[in-house]
């Protein structure tokens, strides 16, 4: 059963919790700055911990995985994506950093480094922003 649509342009609320002063936000705001996918991603499973609009995580080899997304992008250059990596506690000095590359509309390749070696992270987040097609 369809109850058919409901356009806004501005989302007001009172914002009783905090200062009972009303707020608005204009929802194309919303629209836009809001993450469109994000991964929290095990490597050592290889499984997501937790996600939103992903279809299937693939794992290409030591410190090398894709995070495929459900909703297509409308094209590289649409969107931006966040990473990071959590240290584990046995390598608190080492230095791990995550790297970018051959993504497409549907795909983020995202690769983990520790001391300049591919090496899998238990805590591996992504989050995408950007324009769905």
């Amino acid at each position: 059963m369809a109850f058919g649509n409901l356009k806004f342009d501005t989302l007001t609320t009172s914002d009783a919790k905090k200062s009972s002063t009303e707020k608005s936000l204009d929802t194309s705001f919303l629209l836009n700055g809001s993450a469109k996918c994000w991964a929290k991603v095990n490597q050592d499973t290889p499984a997501y911990r937790g996600s939103f609009n992903t279809s299937s995580l693939v794992d290409s080899a030591t410190g090398n995985y894709e995070v495929h997304m459900s909703s297509t992008f409308s094209s590289i250059d649409e969107y931006v994506v966040a990473i990071s990596a959590q240290a584990e506690a046995s390598n608190n000095d080492n230095t791990q950093y995550q790297s970018l590359d051959n993504s497409t509309t549907t795909m983020c390749h995202v690769f983990t480094y520790e001391n300049g070696s591919n090496r899998d992270i238990r805590n591996s987040d992504v989050i995408i922003q950007g324009t769905l097609a």
